[in-house]
């Protein structure tokens, strides 16, 4: 199994950079779409709408939908709206993570409640990849990169600190693999990340409020991302959003993540 997620993961990151580095700046938009459109794939299926054809309308829907977001003009304005929707979206999540840890499952009956919030979702974070790359200030393939790291600088760090020193459950309910310990490990890992990017840039120094904000924020709010789709998996009574990637699991489970984090990064930068 490990062998296996090592392949994974080094497939991975060379579409990856292979997208970034290598082809044309479309080819990063479309690759952007295709994420969001194997997310609404795996989404569909946790909200009880679980047939292939219904899964693939959904999934081309929202294909359709990042591509008409991502080509509006005046494409700021878009970033700004949906990026602090974002923000008050996840904050809405925290609440209700807090609140109701346990999703109550209405057995098989579909969720169209949970497509509307899988659109805004996958949407909001197509978008806010775009804009880190072409449009917000400073965008560039470094801002994008870094945010990314942030969040698998709090996975690694949570990782590796909650299975050494994890004794207290984070969210027992949701996730109980997941402890405070690690959490706080996570968060040693993204300030580690935090202080080499300030080193590194002098564009992060001269927004040094702003860029420890958006920083700081992004990284917390990642754990809402991941705990909000541990969440619906566990009322859909599943391990993986799918197996799509061998040895990983699904789309989302990669991404669970980023499409909290880097919205609300972006809402944060953006108000600059």
């Amino acid at each position: 199994m490990l062998k296996l997620r090592v392949i994974s993961a080094i497939v991975m990151l060379a579409i990856v950079a292979s997208v970034l580095f290598v082809l044309p700046d479309v080819a990063f938009t479309f690759f952007v779409v295709f994420v969001a459109a194997a997310g609404a794939w795996e989404w569909a299926n946790l909200a009880f709408y679980t047939t292939p054809k219904q899964r693939l309308v959904y999934a081309a829907l929202i294909a359709v939908a990042a591509l008409v977001f991502l080509h509006i003009p005046a494409p700021l304005v878009i970033v700004r709206l949906l990026a602090n929707a974002a923000l008050l979206f996840w904050l809405y999540v925290l609440y209700q993570l807090v609140k109701v840890p346990v999703k109550q499952s209405h057995g098989n009956r579909s969720e169209p409640g949970s497509l509307v919030a899988g659109a805004f979702v996958l949407i909001t974070t197509a978008v806010a990849l775009d804009a880190l790359r072409f449009h917000v200030s400073a965008h560039s393939i470094g801002l994008l990169l870094y945010v990314l790291a942030l969040v698998w600088a709090m996975d690694i760090g949570a990782y590796f600190v909650g299975k050494r020193y994890g004794k207290t459950k984070l969210a027992p309910l949701i996730s109980p693999g997941k402890t405070r310990e690690g959490v706080a490990g996570g968060i040693c890992a993204a300030t580690v990340l935090l202080c080499v990017a300030l080193v590194l840039s002098d564009t992060f120094r001269q927004n040094l409020l702003l860029f420890i904000s958006a920083s700081v924020c992004a990284a917390l709010i990642s754990v809402a991302g991941d705990l909000y789709e541990s969440r619906m998996k566990r009322a859909r009574g599943i391990k993986d959003s799918s197996s799509i990637i061998p040895g990983h699991g699904g789309v989302l489970d990669r991404i669970d993540g980023v499409v909290a984090a880097v919205p609300v990064f972006v809402g944060i930068w953006v108000w600059a």
